[in-house]
């Protein structure tokens, strides 16, 4: 593929994963407010807690199996099938000691028997996860439509699905179940995608020597992984431990909805992610600066029309959820900064990456992960769901920002940061203007 049409597929693909995020975010908005305005504050806080409990030992072993896949095959293009076979043995490995590792905490954490089943349920979604392989697998090719095609497919299913089971007034376990459902849809629409569009590749093959080699590959993002897992669900874990499942329900509602928006400045960071690593190889310093903070820029200017957006919107949780659920308003207006702190860290941790300084990205997530832990012991017994999300936007915005300039070799990212912040609006507009003249 020449250097021409390989940007081009680069470009379609990216447009693809773009397209499929935005459909199938709006189709999960609707399925998690019907879902809560069904199951009410309470049992969709015992759903939500035992998601987050399943997600939290999700990282084994997690994103650092796809990028580095990702990377393996774009590297080794005639292995592809020892390093899919040698990848998915990891995974399924992985999975095992990852529901046991479950099971074990679970025992420990869980209240009440009905509980412990929830979250053995839940559970049972680690093995289907492995379609983040196919995934890897697709974005190696550019084929970004497979992954768009089942992501909304497996959307779709599950909305469908939630809707016949408030119809049939199910109870809480059958949406557990219908959980696992959407990661089974996902697994089974890619299996098909990819024996269909690429047979040459479906023997797939064990190498001891290939699982090693990627193990070690992936052993340093791990840990990366396990602290941002933790600041990301461990909030909910302690809300129920500490106060009750409906303060679990009602902040697990507004931070959904916060995410929700944040995925629009996510993209964008990811749109413009090929042209800060092409500046950044030309060598041309005063180019990748004005890539850089034009990313920053970008991302900032998002972040702020979402978070107003939220705030808004926020007022209207009551009649879309119920009326059970206007507390989740003042939890929601005070979690909207994540929206900023979620893109800053996606735009940081990008131009880490694009300079190879990626091995710095666990520092500020373990500060991040500890002063998570900490707020939390000393705000939720005192502001339940609200002194939660004065926690984690607290330490979203410490991990994501104030820790750049904590890092000296990151102190240039701190500045781009603070650059967007104050003064970004400036340059945006104008930049705006010519780009659509």
């Amino acid at each position: 593929m020449t250097g021409i049409n390989r940007n081009q597929s680069s470009a379609k693909h990216m447009l693809w994963l773009v397209i499929g995020k935005s459909i199938r975010s709006i189709l999960m908005l609707i399925s998690i407010t019907m879902t809560a305005r069904y199951l009410g504050p309470n049992n969709f806080g015992l759903l939500s807690f035992a998601i987050s409990m399943t997600l939290l030992l999700s990282v084994f072993p997690g994103p650092g199996l796809d990028s580095v896949l990702t990377k393996q095959l774009l590297n080794n293009s005639n292995s592809q099938r020892v390093q899919l076979g040698s990848s998915m043995a990891i995974y399924l490995v992985f999975s095992i000691i990852s529901f046991l590792l479950l099971m074990a905490i679970s025992t420990i954490v869980a209240d009440e028997r009905s509980v412990w089943l929830l979250i053995a349920i839940c559970g049972i979604s680690y093995l289907p996860r492995s379609s983040s392989i196919f995934t890897a697998f697709f974005d190696s090719h550019l084929a970004g439509n497979y992954i768009m095609y089942s992501e909304c497919i497996q959307a779709f299913l599950g909305l469908l699905i939630r809707l016949f089971l408030i119809y049939i007034k199910a109870d809480i376990m059958m949406f557990v179940f219908a959980w696992v459902g959407d990661w089974t849809i996902l697994f089974l629409v890619q299996i098909l995608f990819f024996n269909k569009n690429f047979p040459q590749y479906k023997k797939w093959q064990v190498s001891t020597r290939v699982m090693t080699k990627i193990l070690r590959q992936i052993s340093p993002l791990i840990l990366s992984g396990v602290m941002i897992l933790v600041y990301q669900q461990i909030d909910k874990i302690m809300l129920k431990i500490m106060i009750d499942s409906e303060a679990v329900g009602l902040y697990s509602l507004a931070l959904r909805l916060v995410y929700a928006g944040a995925i629009i400045p996510v993209l964008g960071v990811r749109s413009l992610a090929p042209k800060l690593l092409k500046s950044y190889k030309l060598n041309n310093k005063k180019q990748y600066n004005i890539k850089a903070q034009q990313l920053y820029d970008l991302t900032t200017f998002m972040s702020g029309g979402i978070m107003v957006s939220i705030i808004i919107a926020a007022q209207f949780i009551p009649y879309i959820c119920g009326k059970s659920f206007s507390p989740a308003i003042l939890i929601m207006i005070i979690a909207s900064p994540l929206v900023l702190a979620t893109s800053m860290g996606a735009a940081s941790g990008q131009q880490m990456l694009t300079e190879n300084l990626q091995y710095l990205a666990p520092i500020r997530n373990i500060i991040g992960c500890g002063l998570n832990i900490i707020l939390n012991l000393v705000l939720i017994p005192r502001l339940a769901g609200v002194g939660a999300a004065i926690a984690t936007v607290t330490s979203a915005l410490t991990s994501s920002f104030f820790c750049m300039i904590l890092i000296p070799k990151c102190r240039h990212i701190f500045m781009l940061q603070i650059s967007s912040i104050l003064t970004g609006f400036t340059r945006i507009i104008p930049y705006a203007i010519k780009r659509f003249k």
